[in-house]
């Protein structure tokens, strides 16, 4: 019966293993389930921070960056007016960039009211200076020196002390310190004169004289000694030029520069002066005329003028032959190198120490003293030079 019969035939499928699903899914499918998969794991995993690096203010910008200051720990942009952030590298690209270089220009053309102000350290620095530069001044007007040494001293020290600011600061030569002495020294000496004599009972004397320098013209110095402090001082005065060596303008002169420091003539005590008609004249002369306001000062001559009058009166009793002598001793071995070695052998000989012979010269006050007095010392060399 089973022959006449058609049976369905029966379809039985093994169940496929997984390694049979993965070979039949596509190759792109697999792709794209590793991506979700790499990308779910990404985002599951923690982000790792960046790492920044901090640049610190360095002093060397402010050398190399004139426009460049400090801010807290950034770099301010004096002319741009904004900060900085980075190194070098950032300060350079910012120095050459357009508004930089626009910013800059404009500010290089505007004065800037701190060129005006100046701070706390730059003001005692400048004080220092001047008051070495003061010094230096004072030290010439002591010392008697000429203002053209000015031209050398401040540099001389500068190079001396190569560590010293206030020596490099010196800026001093002979034209300045000319005007220090005329425009500040002088004036600070006769504010100190007159407040020395501001009382109405501080009592004065005044010692004057008239020169003529080497230009011709005719000055009139007048020095000023008063009592201040427990002790009898003597200033310098004045320096006054005159147009004529009278006795009326030489009055004039004097009180002139009384009149401007408010200092009364009744106050004075004394006056000294040379013993020329001039000065000493009893009816016309310089004190006959201050005499006519104050009859109680006290007038004295110069004594070495007087002293000097008396000694050349009385060589005109001695033997003219005595300053020839003299005059010719020293003529005698000025031109001779030869003669003055054969003449220090016989001051060796004689156990006198080697000396040269002084020539008289033209000047006043006892210039032949000293020639008489060496000539003496000498005498014994001298003899046995001359006899030998």
């Amino acid at each position: 019966m089973d022959r006449f019969l058609i049976k369905k035939q029966e379809i039985s499928e093994a169940p496929s293993t997984s390694s049979d699903r993965v070979d039949s899914v596509p190759e792109e499918e697999k792709q794209s389930e590793r991506n979700s998969v790499d990308q779910i794991e990404t985002e599951n995993e923690p982000q790792k921070k960046k790492r920044k690096f901090l640049h610190h203010f360095q002093t060397d910008w402010l050398t190399q960056f004139p426009w460049v200051e400090q801010r807290k720990n950034d770099a301010f942009c004096k002319c741009c007016d904004t900060s900085v952030v980075g190194g070098t590298s950032h300060l350079k690209r910012h120095d050459k960039s357009t508004k930089h270089i626009r910013k800059f220009n404009e500010s290089q053309s505007n004065v800037k009211i701190d060129t005006f102000v100046r701070n706390e350290a730059q003001v005692k620095h400048a004080k220092m200076v001047y008051s070495g530069e003061l010094k230096m001044v004072m030290l010439l007007h002591e010392h008697n020196l000429p203002f053209m040494l000015m031209e050398h001293l401040p540099k001389l020290i500068a190079s001396v002390c190569p560590d010293s600011k206030i020596a490099k600061g010196f800026n001093c030569n002979r034209t300045k310190a000319t005007a220090i002495t005329s425009e500040c020294l002088a004036s600070e000496s006769l504010r100190q004169i007159r407040k020395s004599l501001s009382d109405e009972n501080k009592f004065y004397s005044l010692i004057i004289d008239e020169t003529t320098d080497i230009s011709t013209r005719k000055s009139l110095v007048i020095m000023i000694r008063f009592f201040y402090e427990h002790r009898v001082r003597d200033k310098f005065f004045s320096l006054v030029e005159v147009q004529s060596a009278t006795a009326e303008s030489l009055f004039n002169a004097v009180m002139e520069i009384l009149n401007q420091n408010k200092i009364s003539v009744g106050n004075m005590l004394g006056f000294a002066a040379d013993n020329a008609n001039v000065m000493m004249g009893l009816k016309a002369g310089v004190q006959a005329k201050f005499k006519e306001i104050n009859k109680n000062i006290f007038v004295l001559g110069c004594t070495c003028h007087s002293l000097h009058l008396c000694s050349s009166a009385a060589c005109m009793k001695l033997p003219k032959t005595i300053e020839e002598f003299a005059r010719n001793l020293y003529n005698h071995f000025s031109n001779s190198p030869k003669r003055i070695g054969e003449f220090e052998g016989f001051q060796e000989f004689t156990n006198l120490k080697p000396q040269k012979m002084l020539r008289p010269s033209q000047t006043r006050w006892l210039s032949l003293q000293a020639v008489v007095d060496r000539i003496l010392v000498l005498w014994d060399a001298l003899r046995l030079y001359f006899t030998n």
